[in-house]
Formats: C-alpha cells, structure tokens, sequence
C-alpha cells in the first residue's frame, strides 16, 4: 500500500511497521477472554453480604483509613452483583435518516 504525505510517497508494510503484526482482518486474540468459572462467581456471591457489613463498619469507624477496604469491597461487590447501571435520557421524538445508495428513508416524527 502507498501513500502520498508532504510530497513524499511512502509504502506501508501490511501488519504494521515491521511487517510482522496482525495482518487486515487478524484478529490478535480469535477466541475473545475467558469467562469467569462459575464457582468463582458463586465465592464472590457468598462474600457480597460480609463485604457489605465490612463496609458499614468502615465507614462508621472513625480510627481506620478506609481507603484500600473500601477498594476491595467495591471489586467483590461489583463482581458478585455488577457495576451499577447508568441512566440514559432519550428524547423518543427524535428523526432518523438512513441513506442506502441515492435514496433517503425517515423514521420517526
């Protein structure tokens, strides 16, 4: 592949700069991450109700730090229950245009 910048043509390498990455289309890992084993999930599904007690002991106790307990009662609770979910606003009057080749379809209101 060629490319013309500041007047100077230059050839690309297919897989990056030394031609030796992933080539277009490579995926670098095919088989995606590995799912959590289920007796992992339920170890953690066990310890969400302590880390909770945890929790509120820290935050009513004065003396200690609660910065790396609190730290690791996050990373329990959200593997055993999941992060919160995010509120989205979605305005339902909205237009949307889809334009396949030279013609223009309109959903919406």
């Amino acid at each position: 592949m060629t490319e013309v910048a500041n007047n100077k043509v230059t050839t690309k390498k297919i897989g990056g700069r030394s031609g030796k990455g992933f080539m277009p289309g490579q995926s670098g890992n095919p088989t995606g991450r590995p799912k959590m084993p289920e007796e992992v999930k339920a170890m953690f599904k066990a310890a969400a109700p302590d880390a909770v007690q945890n929790l509120i002991a820290t935050m009513n106790d004065e003396k200690t730090a609660p910065a790396l307990k609190i730290e690791c009662i996050k990373i329990v609770l959200d593997r055993a229950l999941g992060k919160p979910l995010q509120a989205v606003d979605l305005d339902s009057n909205s237009i949307i245009e889809i334009k396949l080749s030279n013609e223009l379809t309109t959903y919406g209101s």
